[in-house]
């Protein structure tokens, strides 16, 4: 008679284990084989009948991304707090695009929203339930929510913020089971020729290059198309996050100083002090 040995508790779970090592090379290489098609023959979606909101939509990036999505969807709500500057992007992409885009403050509706959800917290706190999941959050963060920037500390700590943010929804939607719907992609630029960085002059471009703000818009226009996930505007940013883990600090602290990162701050700073004294 053929005995069978009794699987121990052990032994379950170093087959566990297995599968579950088994499983995480399964998906590295299922990712791999899927760059590898997005790159070869990109598939991408259809945006014509989709409602695209903007938020700060009255200059930079915000303005670039009105017109970059107008090609695509003719359906824009543009959001800012200047009202002069959210009807120059108005005017701007339908001279360009002959889309009309819709316009609002964000005064006008922001308190009326903090106001309705004071008055029922408890619904406007509980999971959510989608009726008809679909959508793409794009979080526009920066390289600096990854490594630090001296004298940068509040810009860095809310970069930092808002990829967590949407790593953390990525995976709120992954637990409700609508990440194939519902899509999250995190756009990590640093140094743009926007007013946001006019008097930067990196030491050394070649590590922390200029990037045209035109670019990263169609760069991010693109990665909705293509329901990328994370978003380095300059390729040779890969590799920071890596150089970070990898090299003892004092190395990476003499990376910093041979970029001279440390004096980006301080030409903002003087900068718009001198705009400031001219305008005066």
């Amino acid at each position: 008679m053929t005995q069978y040995r009794h699987r121990t508790p052990q032994f379950e779970s170093i087959v566990e284990h297995a599968m579950f090592i088994f499983t995480l090379f399964l998906c590295c290489f299922w990712e791999i084989v899927h760059r590898i098609l997005q790159t070869i023959s990109p598939v991408y979606k259809d945006l014509s009948s989709d409602v695209i909101l903007i938020t700060g939509a009255g200059s930079g990036i915000g303005r670039l991304m009105c017109l970059e999505f107008a090609k695509f969807c003719p359906n824009i709500v543009a959001v800012d707090k200047n009202e002069k500057s959210l009807v120059e992007t108005s005017e701007l992409v339908h001279k360009e695009t002959g889309v009309q885009i819709k316009v609002y403050l964000i005064q006008a509706f922001l308190p009326s929203m903090l106001n309705k959800m004071s008055e029922n917290p408890i619904s406007n706190n509980v999971p959510v339930k989608f009726r008809h999941p679909r959508g793409h959050i794009v979080c526009i963060s920066s390289i600096a929510g990854l490594i630090p920037l001296a004298g940068g500390a509040d810009y860095c700590a809310s970069k930092a913020a808002a990829i967590l943010l949407s790593e953390s929804v990525e995976l709120e939607l992954l637990r409700l089971g609508v990440d194939n719907e519902v899509h999250v992609t995190r756009v990590l630029p640093f140094l743009l020729n926007t007013d946001m960085f006019r008097g930067v002059t990196p030491k050394h471009p070649l590590l922390f290059p200029i990037v045209d703000a035109g670019y990263c818009a169609s760069r991010i226009v693109q990665s909705v198309r293509l329901n990328e996930r994370v978003v380095y505007v300059t390729a040779r940013y890969r590799i920071l996050p890596i150089l970070k883990m990898l090299f003892p600090t004092k190395m990476i602290h003499c990376l910093y100083e041979y970029a001279n990162t440390g004096a980006y701050v301080d030409q903002l700073k003087l900068y718009r002090k001198k705009i400031d004294g001219a305008n005066r």
